[in-house]
């Protein structure tokens, strides 16, 4: 996640002794160097649009879909409130920013404060937050991982903060533990994800590739990271199999006929289980779901249909920021 070179994943020789590189189909990529390598295909895409990387400001393309639900739901420009970023890795830090910018500043929410938070502080780390929401009388708080919006979450009713509508997370907080964890405090929570909710039995149904991930990891195994490893497993196989058809069968499977064939891969949505991407321009999704939390289970709110996802052009975004300095 933080590298800070690719040099030796790019001078790694290959069988011949040329300088080919190793195919990178990462989770995610949160460093620079990493996201706009031309050898790297990563499942969720960098949020900078890579041709603008060396600009000042950069392009940024944020999937802000939820921000439509909350203004339907809550009225638009009436959400405002906090972001809480993580402050141990300022690549992760840059990448959650911009899609709190997309979201809270854009369509939905307005910030009254920003906080970064390690992710290594205690419960009385989120105090200082919990009191601003109350002085400002915040209706919306977001943080990016399940660790870290169960102790806001405790910390809010520890403090008797009332009056929130969105307690607003994403992929981080698809986790059982933050369910076991947070306990009744994690009810009403929202839960945004680019995939298919895997802990949802009628989705498992609705189609093939959730059920197997679910089935071949173990119901009690399964996880958001790991349901982008089942992703990444896809593309490989994609490219393995054209490699394959296009180079006059399996010892035509090289690193540089990898590198071809996820070059040509623009439509990937790992069979349906992934909100599609163009994975060799490094495009992301305009696919989501958004869930709640009601009794203790995630509950698909929308799109309501099983099996689906809201993959209208409009919920990306385009943002400009520099992010990465001069």
């Amino acid at each position: 996640v933080g590298l800070s070179s690719v040099d030796n994943m790019r001078n790694c020789k290959d069988s011949t002794g040329a300088t080919t590189g190793l195919p990178d189909i990462p989770f995610v990529s949160t460093a620079l160097v990493q996201q706009c390598s031309d050898q790297s295909f990563p499942m969720a895409p960098p949020q900078v649009i890579c041709s603008t990387a060396t600009q000042h400001p950069q392009t940024f393309q944020p999937n802000i879909g939820r921000a439509y639900y909350y203004n339907q739901k809550y009225g638009t420009g009436k959400l405002h409130g906090i972001y809480i970023y993580g402050s141990d890795s300022k690549s992760a830090r840059d990448s959650s920013f911009v899609s709190g910018i997309g979201q809270l500043r854009l369509k939905c929410c307005t910030a009254d404060k920003d906080f970064d938070i390690s992710g290594f502080a205690p419960q009385s780390g989120y105090t200082p937050v919990v009191q601003e929401m109350k002085s400002a009388g915040s209706n919306y708080g977001q943080a990016t991982t399940y660790q870290a919006m169960t102790l806001l979450r405790k910390e809010a009713t520890l403090q008797g903060l009332t009056g929130v509508k969105v307690w607003d997370c994403t992929v981080g907080c698809y986790d059982k533990l933050f369910l076991s964890s947070a306990g009744s405090d994690s009810e009403d929570q929202y839960v945004d994800l680019l995939f298919l909710p895997f802990y949802s039995k009628a989705d498992q149904k609705a189609n093939k590739s959730l059920a197997n991930y679910v089935k071949y990891t173990g119901a009690d195994k399964v996880g958001s990271f790991g349901a982008y490893a089942w992703a990444a497993s896809f593309a490989f196989r994609d490219a393995v199999n054209s490699a394959v058809k296009n180079n006059g069968g399996v010892n035509g499977v090289t690193r540089k006929t990898i590198f071809a064939e996820l070059n040509k891969i623009h439509a990937f949505n790992a069979d349906g289980m992934f909100g599609t991407i163009d994975l060799a321009n490094r495009t992301t999704s305009q696919c989501h779901v958004l869930l709640q939390v009601k009794n203790g289970t995630f509950v698909r709110l929308f799109p309501s249909k099983v099996g689906t996802m809201d993959c209208a052009a409009k919920n990306v975004v385009p943002v400009k920021l520099d992010i990465y300095g001069h």
